[in-house]
């Protein structure tokens, strides 16, 4: 799989500028190009993430731009810092209602790790735990929804790239009565940091709006992404017929969240973020 300079952008956190100045000044990478147009492999990406990781840790770059990735892999295991103490740290911030300073500590991760780090690696864990902690009562409603709109405030400044010609329109959405719509926000911006088009149809979506906009935009793609509630266990199955039977040709059904495993008959099934990151790039190659 290739991606442009500004896909890479966004997966890395680095701006197009420094990844011109990395690769003319230093030969950290040697990518090819497509007429005028730089084209990078996934391997060049992670070797970018790797190098930022060696510069903010004070490599200088020209240093570091000569060491081999196996090099790289040596040095970093003893300073990378522990996404999980990152977690827990926010966590801490919650739990004392420090929520300045809880918005300041997600604004930092955003700006300086790339859109699939932040997005799956830090928000979908830290996400994931507050759930599991207002189930056992450490934590309250009240702070769930406080994380909840400073992490969807964050979700929503990421910029999206140049969208890649050939790809799949695909569009985003949770099924009437499901208010969550943290997963598919997060399933859109990584898919258009993949260069993918999008169209974000929000959620609580009656079976029928999803009819008419699919029938007006024509997705190739549904993304539905579905939270353990009653009425996704009681209805799901109708809310696919229903819309699905408006539509000829109907676009593809990717069942995300909850529903995956259990929905009788998915045309993808996404249990994971990372899982979803793994397709998006299938549909690239």
């Amino acid at each position: 799989m290739l991606l442009d300079i500004n896909q890479v952008s966004q997966i890395t956190g680095l701006t197009a500028f420094t990844i011109r100045a990395w690769e003319k000044r230093y030969g950290a990478i040697r990518p090819a190009r497509d007429g005028r147009e730089r084209i990078f492999t996934l391997a060049e990406v992670e070797r970018l993430k790797t190098l930022k990781e060696l510069v903010a840790l004070g490599h200088p770059i020209r240093r570091a731009s000569q060491m081999t990735d196996e090099q790289i892999i040596q040095v970093l295991p003893s300073y990378r810092p522990s996404l999980e103490a990152h977690r827990d740290q926010l966590l801490s911030l919650l739990t004392a209602y420090r929520l300045q300073e809880l918005s300041d500590e997600l604004h930092h991760h955003r700006v300086r790790r790339g859109v699939e780090e932040f997005l799956v690696d830090l928000v979908t864990p830290l996400m994931r735990e507050v759930g599991h902690l207002v189930q056992r009562n450490q934590l309250s409603v009240a702070q769930e929804h406080a994380v909840t709109a400073l992490v969807r405030d964050q979700i929503v400044r990421i910029r999206a790239t140049e969208v890649t010609s050939g790809l799949s329109l695909m569009g985003f959405c949770t099924p009437e009565g499901d208010l969550h719509e943290l997963g598919i926000l997060m399933a859109s911006k990584l898919s258009q940091a993949r260069g993918y088009p999008t169209a974000y149809f929000g959620p609580n979506l009656p079976a029928e709006a999803l009819a008419d906009i699919c029938r007006a935009l024509r997705p190739s793609i549904v993304v539905i992404g579905t939270a353990p509630i009653v009425s996704n266990l009681d209805q799901f199955e109708s809310y696919l017929a229903t819309a699905g039977r408006q539509l000829k040709p109907r676009p593809s059904f990717w069942i995300a969240g909850a529903m995956a495993s259990v929905a009788s008959s998915p045309d993808v099934s996404v249990t994971t973020m990372r899982e979803f990151v793994e397709l998006l790039d299938q549909g690239r190659s």
